[in-house]
């Protein structure tokens, strides 16, 4: 009832959902989200939930969806980049980087690319 028509509220029930072990309840919630119209932030926040859950699978698509919507916000960017990085692909991650860099230069965009090397994952 507190998360009301909020989608950045209802991504976090979600997301206590999925990762608390009611799976089902929070993928109903990101379906709702995303069945009607959203921002991409919330494309952005549900793949962070799949990262988190180690569903990179899931999260690519949010991801690359909110890349190719967002192209300035720079350290969006550079988190996704670093959530390629973490599961594999140093190139498309670099490519990310370079993108999000070449915007400008921002502490949090070098804070998620440095921790991906690292195999830090991004902190929200």
């Amino acid at each position: 009832m507190q998360a009301g028509d909020g989608s950045w509220e209802r991504v976090a029930i979600g997301r206590i959902q999925y990762l608390g072990g009611m799976k089902a309840d929070g993928q109903a919630v990101f379906d709702g989200i995303l069945a009607s119209k959203h921002a991409g932030s919330d494309e952005f926040r549900i793949g962070r939930v799949y990262c988190e859950a180690g569903e990179w699978p899931k999260a690519k698509p949010l991801f690359d969806h909110y890349v190719a919507e967002n192209p300035k916000d720079k350290t969006e960017i550079a988190e996704i980049g670093s959530y390629y990085l973490i599961n594999g692909d140093r190139a498309s991650a670099e490519g990310l980087f370079d993108k999000s860099f070449a915007l400008s230069s921002e502490l949090w965009a070098t804070v998620a690319a440095a921790g991906a090397y690292a195999g830090v994952a991004p902190q929200e």
